[in-house]
């Protein structure tokens, strides 16, 4: 008498384990007439290993623990999915300002199962880098991709991988700043840049122009002695990405943080919190907190030894005006009446921080993160990419010096420097970043 057994088909995409018998017989059954039957699976001793990407039939025998029942063949079907990696350039950054270094470039190979590696013994070519910090938008292209997908593909772990390929990637740089940014959430990440061109347009205004009007006016209904000459306008911008983000992109709506962010700009150039007197005009570009688009606020300000520090909602249009102060023989003049200039918000006119840098008396909620300037960073104190899973291999920061001659045949953990020839030539890349993420 022999029992009745049922082996579903097994699939999994690859990981780099072996398929057991434990695999296979985990959702098996044997019964005879509706119940159970103890016993022991035993594959065949011909069945092969089922360890790489492919389709198999292995045979199966269930021999009942009860020897008065027979044992039972059958054959079940496996099938192992090639795993799919990514392979492609990645930036320290997909943006800097001009005040920055030049972000380094990793191949990134995305999707490798721990402990295997995809690597050729080639280096990447990759054109478009930049020869200075300039702005502008640059693409930047693997120009030996189809060379080294063979190599890629040549290697014996290859055959367990669907390998895709992106060439090309995008490197931005603005005229402006970082300041350092608010602290993030968990597997969050914050950028924050300064520039000093306006948007085109915000709300009913339709041109920078009259942004910068509609910022100086409402200044100047603070305090007449405003002039346009006298106001620097900035524009804020606050960029979101996950934990060690290279690709940025605005923070808006529910991505800015709830409690807003206290900023520090820099006095413009000629002055200093002794010498005069500010006003911060913002303008805000959505709709937020009862406010509407192209509202413009005078938030509180707190001139501080590293500039003038204020708290908003929103990051957008700011301009920053300055006034000689008075001095001891001076009465400062009273402000008249607002004009027809967007209503600012009242707020108390600027402070003067503590001697010793103490806390401000116009200080912003105390769980609002204070920004202040960012130094640059070199390339040497830029952290590579890291964490679980994850392998990176540093490039040095691209140099307007000529293209070196370089062996295939180089070893792949030397640190090799990206040398760019010419704003569009062809540089080398050989810092390559593995980050292996289950999928």
């Amino acid at each position: 008498m022999k029992p009745s057994i049922s082996v579903p088909p097994y699939s999994k995409t690859y990981d780099g384990k072996t398929v057991t018998l434990a695999d296979l017989t985990a959702k098996a059954t044997a019964t005879l007439n509706g119940q159970a039957v103890a016993g022991s699976w035993a594959l065949a001793a011909d069945a092969p290993t089922l360890h790489d990407a492919g389709s198999y039939r292995v045979a199966l025998t269930f021999t009942p623990d009860d020897a008065k029942l027979a044992s039972v063949e059958t054959t079940v079907t496996v099938e192992i999915a090639k795993r799919p990696v990514d392979v492609y350039l990645q930036l320290g950054s997909n943006r800097i300002t001009t005040g920055e270094a030049l972000p380094q470039i990793w191949l990134v190979y995305e999707g490798v199962v721990e402990g295997e590696s995809l690597i050729p013994d080639k280096n990447p070519q990759v054109s478009g880098v930049p020869t200075e910090v300039k702005a502008g938008v640059y693409t930047l292209r693997w120009v030996n991709s189809e060379e080294m997908k063979g190599a890629i593909e040549a290697l014996p772990a290859a055959k367990n991988y669907s390998i895709s390929y992106q060439t090309q990637t995008t490197l931005t740089i603005v005229e402006g700043q970082t300041l350092t940014p608010p602290a993030a959430g968990e597997d969050q990440a914050y950028r924050l840049e300064l520039t000093n061109a306006l948007p085109d347009k915000v709300a009913g205004y339709d041109s920078q122009q009259k942004i910068r009007d509609a910022l100086v006016g409402a200044a100047k209904a603070r305090n007449d002695r405003v002039t346009s000459e006298q106001t620097a306008c900035y524009d804020l911008t606050l960029y979101i990405g996950g934990t060690g983000a290279t690709d940025w992109n605005v923070a808006d709506g529910e991505n800015f943080p709830a409690e807003g962010i206290t900023v520090t700009l820099p006095y413009p150039a000629g002055t200093n919190a002794s010498s005069h007197d500010f006003i911060v005009a913002h303008m805000f570009t959505a709709d937020i907190g009862g406010h509407k688009a192209g509202e413009v606020e005078l938030p509180a300000v707190t001139e501080t030894a590293d500039g003038l520090r204020f708290t908003v909602r929103s990051l957008s249009p700011v301009s920053v005006s300055w006034i000689a102060a008075p001095t001891a023989t001076e009465t400062p003049e009273a402000s008249p009446e607002p004009t027809a200039a967007p209503a600012p918000t009242a707020t108390p006119a600027a402070t003067k921080a503590p001697s010793g840098g103490g806390s401000s008396a116009t200080a912003a909620p105390t769980s609002a993160p204070v920004i202040t300037p960012s130094p640059t960073l070199a390339p040497s104190e830029v952290e590579a990419p890291s964490g679980p899973n994850q392998q990176a291999q540093a490039v040095a920061t691209p140099a307007p010096t000529p293209l070196p001659t370089t062996a295939d045949s180089a070893p792949i953990g030397m640190w090799i420097a990206l040398l760019a020839a010419g704003a569009g030539g062809l540089a080398i890349v050989g810092g390559l970043l593995l980050r292996r993420r289950g999928r």
